[in-house]
């Protein structure tokens, strides 16, 4: 993937690295070495992050300071070139930078976990998350507002993007619809503090009262500390990864959603955090005793254990919200002691290939009037269809375990998206993460081709898809504007809206992406 002359590149890293080997250099991502090497981006046994780029005739780099990486837990790091200046940040701040007016070489960067094919420098030991390549520089606001949230792929610039969740040794690239297998490697489950949601960053100028939109988070802060800085807010939704909260005395945890508050200051502060949830999650009793309502926190980037949980303050059942003391800010999970009926505590979803089929399983920890879960598969990842229902265990405290196999793979299927509904007694409703998985036997998904591109008129055909398969044109900024399904022929006829403007669109169809351009 070629970069051009401005370029970003970021990851989540989980090293396992040893100040010991401090002359060690590891590649995380690039291409060669030399004078006509790719944009390259490595760390060093010490914990220094190193970034940078071949002109032809140099090679010019920038690194962090010695301990910037954290061994053993998730780092997030981003490099950025602008043409004119090289940033490298580490959790959302810049810590290296590079002032030049070189232009990088055409090397496209071509290998993740090391530099090249070879074992020279030495491949990076750990684990990788979230990789995403861009043809511009992101900002520092958009590197921290995109920290802990998973891509959709139509971002402007985006050029890459591989997650390494879609199932067992399996890579996707979810801009070009790519399906790879790593070599000399092994993809495992992910922990990294990433998730769908959404998230909102402001400006903290003082003491006062702070509402981050479309979180369902207020924070008032008692006391600031040194401002002016971000805060950032990300609402995730179902449960974070990794190791969950735990006490004898807890009763069950929100499952609709958890939160990540990232603070861009190292000043002391107080602040009350009050979350809005909804009257169905709280209870009288509880809201009459809010000590009975609990916060579990850890590290914004951690995995591991929560630490002990802060009572609340204060509680509303009828408005549904509850409010916290904090002078910390963390990954945040609300607990009860008490009796809130909080709703099904969805534990682990996954999906994997079988001899025949994809397996569903999935696990709870707690269900509240739980009536069935219904399994729901789309072959692009924007429109689902049922396959089937499994019953709930209705009102259960213990795990339960579930799966469910699908058989009925569609033709040609490539790359298939699957996520969970799951239905209460009374009829509501929500649903489980996206999980990924490449068919077992499928074989490569056929090659799509898209004419006239670019388009004078907004029209084009599709040639190539799978027969009845669902085909989106979106913008850049993930807006659906039109849906058509491919004939028995797999041809699509697609027509713009009259009121899109030129410029550059997606086309999504079973598991593929293609860009096309209006004129």
């Amino acid at each position: 993937m070629t970069l051009g002359g401005q370029y970003t590149q970021s990851v989540w890293l989980r090293p396992n690295i040893n100040a010991a080997s401090g002359t060690v250099f590891y590649g995380v991502m690039g291409n060669g070495s030399g004078n006509n090497a790719a944009p390259y981006l490595g760390v060093w046994a010490d914990g220094r992050i190193e970034a940078g780029f071949s002109t032809g005739s140099t090679v010019r780099g920038a690194a962090t300071p010695t301990g910037t990486l954290v061994p053993n837990q998730w780092n997030h790091v981003v490099v950025t070139f602008n043409g004119s200046q090289l940033l490298i940040y580490h959790n959302g701040t810049a810590l290296g930078t590079l002032t030049t007016t070189n232009v990088p070489v055409s090397t496209p960067v071509a290998y993740f976990g090391n530099l090249g094919a070879s074992a020279t420098p030495s491949c990076f030991p750990g684990s990788l998350d979230e990789i995403s390549l861009w043809s511009r520089a992101l900002s520092q606001a958009e590197t921290r507002q995109l920290r802990h949230l998973t891509l959709d792929g139509t971002e402007s610039g985006l050029l890459a993007y591989l997650q390494l969740n879609a199932g067992p040794n399996v890579v996707v690239d979810a801009v070009r619809g790519k399906i790879g297998t790593p070599v000399g490697t092994t993809v495992v489950g992910s922990t990294a503090p990433v998730g769908y949601g959404r998230s909102t960053r402001m400006a903290v100028t003082g003491a006062g009262n702070y509402s981050f939109a479309g979180t369902d988070l207020a924070i008032d802060f008692a006391a600031a500390g040194s401002p002016p800085y971000d805060v950032v807010v990300s609402r995730l939704d179902g449960q974070p990864l990794g190791t969950q909260p735990a006490d004898a005395s807890l009763k069950g945890t929100f499952a609709g959603a958890y939160w990540i508050i990232d603070r861009y200051s190292t000043s002391s502060f107080a602040a009350t955090t009050t979350f809005s949830l909804s009257p169905a999650d709280l209870s009288p009793a509880d809201a009459a005793t809010p000590a009975n309502l609990r916060l579990f926190k850890r590290d914004s980037n951690g995995d591991g254990t929560f630490e002990a949980p802060i009572a609340a303050s204060s509680a509303d059942a009828a408005a549904g919200t509850v409010a916290f003391p904090v002078t910390s800010f963390s990954q945040a999970v609300i607990g009860t002691f008490g009796s809130s009926p909080l709703p099904v505590e969805l534990l682990s979803f996954t999906a994997a290939p079988v001899a025949g089929g994809v397996r569903l399983a999935w696990a709870t920890a707690q269900e509240q009037h739980s009536a069935y879960f219904q399994v729901e598969r789309s072959p692009d990842g924007q429109l689902f269809a049922a396959i089937g229902r499994v019953p709930a265990a209705g009102t259960s405290s213990s795990a339960r375990a579930y799966a469910l196999t699908d058989a009925q793979l569609p033709g040609r299927a490539g790359l298939l998206y699957y996520r969970l509904r799951q239905v209460d007694l009374d009829g509501t409703s929500s649903y489980s993460e996206v999980r990924a998985v490449a068919a077992s036997g499928a074989g490569a998904a056929a090659q799509l081709t898209l004419l006239p591109n670019p388009t004078p008129g907004g029209q084009a055909t599709l040639t190539g898809a799978a027969p009845g398969a669902a085909v989106l044109v979106l913008d850049l900024r993930g807006r659906r504007l039109l849906a058509a399904t491919a004939d028995a022929a797999g041809t699509a006829r697609l027509q713009l809206p009259v009121h899109a403007p030129a410029g550059v669109y997606v086309v999504r169809c079973g598991g593929q992406a293609m860009r096309l351009v209006r004129q």
